[in-house]
């Protein structure tokens, strides 16, 4: 559910209207592109507590 949630807020990027800050640029991050930057670290971690279980699951099931 985790990476769910995060591959649907994720999505939001495409649409985002202004990720960089106003007079700026990049690579200084508005509040959208924070947020943004926030759910890709949190999708990572989703991912990898998602393939860490399954390796671990398989290990008990001896497959």
């Amino acid at each position: 559910m985790g990476c769910c949630t995060y591959l649907l807020t994720l999505s939001f990027t495409l649409e985002a209207p202004k990720l960089f800050e106003e007079g700026y640029g990049f690579p200084f991050l508005g509040s959208t592109g924070q947020f943004l930057i926030k759910d890709a670290v949190l999708l990572a971690a989703c991912a990898t507590l998602l393939l860490s279980t399954r390796a671990r699951l398989a290990a008990v099931r001896g497959g």
